[in-house]
């Protein structure tokens, strides 16, 4: 949720009970868009902000499969079937990557 507040120019005056006026300090809040109406621009921000640190996790897992390989590291979980190789982990994280810079080039407009 944004919230926009805005200053005007100058302080405004609100009338007192003694029949002069003071400063009022409470600043006015800019109307907000309608529920439910999200713009594609925050949209693709929000899901690379979520997609970032799934690439990265991606290609942890890659690591640690090339590691475990190099017996460098323990063993993997998975020791058998198609996400049992380093390349597969590094190939998603590399289009998870791809995806992530897409839609931040998309975010700024």
């Amino acid at each position: 949720m944004i919230v926009r507040i805005r200053l005007s120019h100058g302080p405004r005056e609100t009338p007192d009970a003694g029949g002069g006026t003071q400063p009022s300090l409470v600043p006015e809040v800019a109307a907000l868009p309608e529920p439910g109406k999200v713009r594609p621009q925050e949209a693709a921000e929000a899901a690379s902000m979520v997609l970032a640190p799934v690439c990265w996790s991606l290609w942890a897992m890659a690591c640690w499969r090339l590691a475990a390989d190099m017996r460098i590291a323990g063993p993997f979980f998975l020791s058998e079937g198609l996400f049992s190789h380093w390349q597969v982990w590094f190939t998603l994280g590399l289009g998870v990557h791809t995806a992530v810079k897409h839609l931040r080039r998309r975010s700024l407009g």
